[in-house]
């Protein structure tokens, strides 16, 4: 590989990590099919009893606090490593 190819999956990803986005919010934002509010559903191994469930409306305090803080996790992350040289 030239070092001039991009890495479409990796370039996306730092793109993501640069921006103020969360994983969630990125697939929000660039799937058609997922969008607001989200429904979580929550059920113990082997069954399919819903033990609790949840809705996460857009504005949702949690949620954008939540989106927030990943954002600022990742980006920290990303400048933390070391500039990988080809």
């Amino acid at each position: 590989m030239r070092p001039s190819h991009k890495l479409p999956c990796a370039s996306a990803t730092i793109e993501r990590a640069s921006s103020n986005e969360s994983p969630l919010a990125g697939t929000i934002r660039s799937n058609l099919s997922v969008g607001m509010p989200i429904d979580i559903l929550l059920y113990e191994r082997d069954s399919l009893d819903v033990r609790r469930s949840a809705r996460i409306e857009a504005d949702d305090e949690y949620f954008r606090h939540l989106s927030s803080a990943w954002s600022d996790a990742l980006r920290t992350a990303f400048r933390s490593i070391d500039e990988f040289k080809l």
